[in-house]
């Protein structure tokens, strides 16, 4: 509808043309809330859990914070409760940056932290098509939006509780103020970009550091030559409000403002795991749980050994194919042209954007991780599917004028337009199978906890649950995960620790404990005293 309503020109009857600029006012929105139902309807198909590692932890952290705290006390014994990228001792919460994690908080405040990155993928549909529309006009912002809402590369990672959901927020929302502060300057405006800018700093330093370099040229350019000292000063006053948020955090946390969580984690458990070249060989301080053994023997060790300086060049390239891959694989290997011919048509934004891609590919080439776990570029996706709609969209009117005789018809409906109609439903059409397909992988991405789940099914409470990993197990994926309220929480679960097993089961006496074991799939009763054993009653076997 929106589509055929822009293709009308402006001598339709005066009660349509008021029908058709109420439609086009609220699209925005419209399409935003039907990027957010697309993304929700993928996530069902893991109930909308947190699934992997990242995710959980922020999960948790959110947690935290709606209990308007920074951390909790640390479980006893502690050793039994180690969870990946969250810190154990001297204190429980996640390891990254707090911003995602006090957005999210007011999804865990109301009892669902997944409507958070609804939410945000809500805005964020709504920025790509306003920011395309400001800059290209209407045909180009429906498309860029049809093309990125139907990625699957995009479903993958929005039906999730990774930050990046807030750092693609923010930077869509930070170009689109930049345009409104360069076409109506003002202290508001340029306090608010500040801020906006700063709030993705707190969430992904790296990323935001990235993405803020071109944005800073532009805006000290403009100020600088038209004298706006005192906006300046202004917008600098409210971004280091709002980092000052990192700086509490940690010392709310740690009791430092100078040593973070995060810092904090890797040198207790994964010193390997930083930016540079080569494995490192410090030694952990503490013994991770099996989940970080399985990411350092089976991925990351390797990767980082691999990660030297003369190998950037072909890590870079690959890294680039890959993206290139998943967003252009199967049928969409046709945008492919219509993007090159895009970039060629928008030179100035192509600079723009171009160098905002680069500097967060370029910023992530000194740190070691997978060519696959592309989620470390979702914030530029938007920039791909904007300049797919730019090349099609100049086919259309190149189209017509062929046709017409004219760059727009007179009176009528413009033909571009309902090609414009037309290639959105196709989009659709053909999009549904990738849609369903995403949704497939993840319901089976879930598949080991929705095991875990249906174990517990009717256990008594309150329980304890000792996990012991099966030999094959996911390695991005923790089933060992620390909950807000362990006192109160019907069922709490630990890391099987073998023959060590009866000193949790003394140590928390009042909760009916059980063994489950992940390869067979079985729950298992404990008593103090067997709590080791591998011949424990079971009681269940899961489905």
């Amino acid at each position: 509808m929106i589509a055929l309503f822009m293709s009308l020109t402006e001598s339709e009857p005066r009660g349509l043309r008021r029908w058709r600029r109420a439609v086009l006012a609220k699209a925005p929105v419209l399409l935003g809330i039907t990027s957010a139902l697309v993304t929700a309807f993928v996530w069902a198909g893991s109930d909308f859990g947190a699934v992997k590692h990242d995710e959980a932890a922020y999960e948790l952290q959110a947690e935290i914070f709606a209990h308007g705290r920074w951390s909790l006390a640390t479980p006893e014994p502690s050793e039994f409760f180690e969870q990946t990228h969250v810190l154990i001792e001297p204190t429980l919460a996640s390891k990254y940056p707090p911003g995602h994690s006090l957005l999210m908080s007011l999804g865990a405040m109301v009892g669902a932290v997944s409507l958070v990155s609804l939410l945000l993928t809500a805005v964020a549909g709504t920025l790509v098509y306003s920011l395309a529309v400001r800059v290209a006009g209407g045909s180009v912002g429906l498309l860029t939006w049809a093309i990125w809402t139907t990625s699957a590369q995009n479903l993958y990672w929005r039906a999730s509780m990774f930050s990046e959901l807030t750092t693609s927020a923010a930077i869509l929302m930070a170009w689109w103020l930049v345009l409104r502060w360069r076409d109506r300057p003002g202290a508001a405006t340029l306090g608010a970009l500040a801020g906006v800018v700063a709030w993705g700093g707190i969430t992904r330093p790296l990323t935001m550091l990235a993405l803020s370099l071109p944005i800073a040229w532009i805006v000290m350019r403009f100020a600088i030559r038209e004298r706006r000292w005192r906006e300046l000063g202004l917008a600098a006053a409210v971004g280091f409000v709002v980092l000052g948020i990192w700086p509490a955090w940690s010392y709310g946390t740690l009791g430092s403002a100078t040593r973070s969580p995060h810092s904090e984690y890797t040198e207790q458990y994964m010193p390997w795991d930083r930016i540079g070249f080569g494995l490192s060989s410090e030694e952990p301080l503490r013994q991770g749980p099996p989940d970080v053994e399985f990411l350092l023997s089976a991925q990351f060790g390797e990767l980082h050994e691999n990660h030297q300086p003369a190998a950037l060049p072909g890590i870079l390239g690959h890294r680039i194919l890959n993206l290139l891959f998943l967003e252009f694989r199967g049928w969409r290997i046709a945008f492919l042209v219509f993007a090159v011919v895009g970039v060629f048509l928008q030179p100035r934004l192509a600079t723009f954007l171009g160098a905002s891609v680069a500097f967060l590919i370029l910023a992530y080439l000194p740190y070691a991780h997978a060519s696959d776990w592309t989620v470390y570029y979702l914030e530029i996706l938007p920039v791909g599917c904007f300049f797919i709609a730019v090349g099609l969209v100049e086919l259309f009117e190149r189209s017509e004028v062929a046709v017409q005789g004219s760059a727009r018809p007179a009176a009528g409906v413009s033909s571009s337009g309902v090609l414009v109609a037309a290639v959105l439903v196709a989009i659709l059409g053909l999009s549904v199978p990738s849609i369903i397909g995403v949704r497939e992988t993840l319901a089976k991405r879930a598949g080991p906890l929705k095991g875990l789940e249906s174990c517990l099914a009717g256990v008594r409470i309150p329980a304890g649950v000792i996990v012991r990993y099966a030999p094959d197990h996911v390695m991005h994926l923790s089933l060992v995960r620390n909950v807000a309220e362990p006192a109160t929480a019907p069922v709490i679960t630990a890391l099987d620790r073998g023959p060590d097993n009866d000193r949790l089961l003394r140590a928390r006496p009042e909760r009916i404990w059980y063994l489950y074991d992940e390869r067979a799939n079985t729950l298992a009763r404990l008593e103090t005293g067997q709590a080791s054993s591998r011949r424990s009653e079971v009681v269940r076997t899961c489905q």
